[in-house]
């Protein structure tokens, strides 16, 4: 995972829970890195910058979106697979978890709350949308 940091931030502490959204593999599974995730469970990694990059990109987290339209247009239903593939959840980062800010709509956190796992659904709107992603950056 490589998150770059929104220009002008550095690490916050959550002050408050903070929903989420992430995607999964059917079988619970981070897209890129397979790492299982369970229902109801806390999740919990380094959180590192690399600050020797200049662009300043969190290399070590967990991943997730702010919004259900961030994770279709810069998630892993554009990058990786496709929404038959793959389910969009709500998380939380927790009261007093770190985390970086990324520039379109993303989150790097030290912990994630998981919640029940269930699949949302996804207004047909925002699946026309992937879609048109799709045809525009040549990936259907």
């Amino acid at each position: 995972m490589c998150l770059v940091v929104l220009k002008g931030t550095s690490e916050q502490t959550a002050t408050q829970d903070i929903e989420v959204f992430k995607l999964l593999t059917h079988d619970n599974r981070s897209i890129v890195l397979k790492h299982p995730y369970f229902a109801n469970d806390t999740k919990i990694s380094s959180l590192r910058l690399n600050a020797a990059d200049s662009t300043r990109t969190v290399d070590i987290g967990l991943h997730s979106y702010a919004s259900i339209e961030a994770s279709i247009r810069r998630g892993g239903y554009s990058i990786f697979l496709g929404p038959r593939d793959c389910k969009l959840v709500r998380m939380k980062i927790p009261t007093g978890a770190h985390y970086y800010i990324g520039e379109n709509g993303e989150y790097a956190s030290d912990i994630l709350r998981t919640g029940d796992l269930a699949a949302m659904d996804i207004n047909p709107y925002l699946l026309r949308r992937y879609d048109e992603i799709t045809r525009e950056h040549g990936t259907v």
